[in-house]
């Protein structure tokens, strides 16, 4: 058992670890003396932190914070005109975000705010994806840190959004249970049944939740099946989140029906699906090139089905069957 572990050795309060899609995000604060509290405003993020000790794994992706509190330091934070690459800006009407890259290959997330030269975050990405910086409102961030606040929607989806597609993965609207072999994911709209199954396993003795709403699926080729499913902070109207993560078994096209139904899918139309349910790095046309091969080899690899099913119990144990879990 490691000292960290042991409870024998001070956190740095300084710094905070989230484990989001099975990647460990540090943030850092600008002073020693601004401590994060562990109890955020927006509790789904919970189970998800990790205090931070000297000995502790080593984050996949550092984010040092820096407050921002008057123009001038937004304006210092903001890349010069002549530093972005003309073809690589991003930004949808009414959208809370934007994204820029510089011609060194960093990436940018804007999240404005209704005052002019005024913003909530500037998220900058180095081109390792190892390292970054967060600038935020010095003004309307309050002491202890929070990191949901912080970091919090869109910018914890949109990075690790961009992350997973970096390293074959992709984010899902899906529900995810978890099963002693496996892990099943129900994908489709808003309406179509994925807070009612994931709801409706917690009826089931030897079932788990991963989260009713967001789903982070990677390649990982210490999985039995070569996929892992995460649960996710973002859950959906069942208010379902943890952190639990499996093998990938299968996927389920989900719709309400009269009567328990399943068939295979033929992998044209699973495609089409997943790529609508998908959070997809619009912003990066070679990237939305890579999900689309990484789909389309996951659904070579791993079963799916579409599956019309009636709100009951029996629902759950019939999906598994299918698949012999």
């Amino acid at each position: 058992m490691s000292i960290a572990n042991s409870n024998l050795q001070k956190p740095l309060s300084d710094q905070l670890d989230l484990e989001l899609g099975g990647f460990r995000v540090r943030l850092q604060s600008p002073d020693p003396n601004m401590t994060f509290t562990h109890q955020p405003q927006d509790v789904c993020y919970l189970p998800f932190i990790d205090m931070v000790y000297a000995d502790s794994p080593p984050p996949d992706l550092h984010i040092s914070l820096q407050a921002a509190t008057s123009k001038a330091d937004w304006q210092k934070a903001l890349p010069a005109a002549h530093t972005l690459k003309t073809d690589a800006y991003y930004r949808v009407p009414d959208a809370p975000w934007y994204y820029q890259q510089t011609t060194q290959g960093q990436d940018i997330f804007v999240v404005p705010s209704l005052e002019p030269g005024i913003y909530h975050q500037i998220l900058i990405l180095e081109p390792d994806y190892r390292h970054g910086t967060l600038i935020y409102n010095g003004a309307t961030q309050s002491l202890p840190l929070d990191s949901s606040s912080l970091f919090g929607y869109p910018l914890d989806r949109l990075m690790i959004a961009n992350r997973l597609m970096r390293d074959e993965g992709f984010l899902l609207h899906a529900s995810g249970i978890g099963t002693p072999n496996g892990v099943i994911l129900f994908t489709g709209p808003s309406g179509a049944g994925k807070t009612t199954l994931c709801q409706l396993s917690q009826q089931v003795a030897d079932c788990t939740q991963l989260c009713d709403e967001r789903i982070a699926v990677r390649r990982d080729p210490t999985s039995p099946t070569g996929y892992r499913a995460y649960g996710t902070p973002w859950p959906g109207e069942g208010n379902i989140y943890n952190r639990i993560n499996g093998p990938l078994a299968a996927i389920f096209l989900i719709s309400h029906a009269e009567a328990n139904w399943l068939q295979p899918a033929h992998d044209s139309h699973a495609l089409t699906w997943l790529m609508r349910e998908i959070f997809p790095t619009v912003w990066n046309k070679d990237g939305l090139t890579l999900t689309l091969d990484f789909i389309a080899g996951l659904l070579e690899e791993l079963p799916c089905y579409e599956y019309g099913f009636v709100p009951t119990v029996e629902a759950i144990s019939y999906a598994r069957h299918a698949v012999g879990l």
